[in-house]
């Protein structure tokens, strides 16, 4: 990740008043040309395996993964938490703490049930669970 950020600005940090520390910009940002972006030549077709990172990708396709960086913004992908795809287990598990509190359980029995598509292959989850 630190050669991540030895591309930024510097900037002087008034830290008190009689002294300065140069830091690194940490508020940089940058944008890709929508003309690139919207290039298909620029592209690799590639489905993402469950579980795969971006990190993982990028050392696959860069052989570094500190170029994970690349990969989220081709894709407009902000926040690689949630704009990412899940793993099948996390999915499962957020689906499962979303929609079987109080307020959606059913007391005799619940069912849960979604059909996910990802790079246009379908995932379907069931869980079934006896209630007291």
């Amino acid at each position: 990740m630190a050669k991540y950020f030895k591309y930024f600005n510097k900037i002087n940090y008034n830290v008190n008043d009689n002294y300065f520390d140069v830091v690194t910009n940490l508020m940089n940002r940058f944008t890709l040309e929508e003309q690139f972006k919207t290039n298909v030549a620029v592209y690799y077709k590639y489905s993402i395996k469950d579980g795969e990172t971006p990190e993982q990708l990028s050392k696959k396709f860069y052989g570094e993964t500190e170029r994970h960086w690349i990969i989220l913004s081709m894709n407009n992908i902000v926040d690689p938490f949630y704009d990412w795809p899940l793993s099948n287990r996390a999915f499962i598990k957020y689906v499962e703490n979303k929609y079987t509190t109080s307020q959606y359980a059913d007391t005799a029995n619940t069912n849960i049930s979604c059909r996910v598509s990802i790079n246009s292959s379908y995932f379907s989850f069931v869980q079934s669970s006896n209630g007291a």
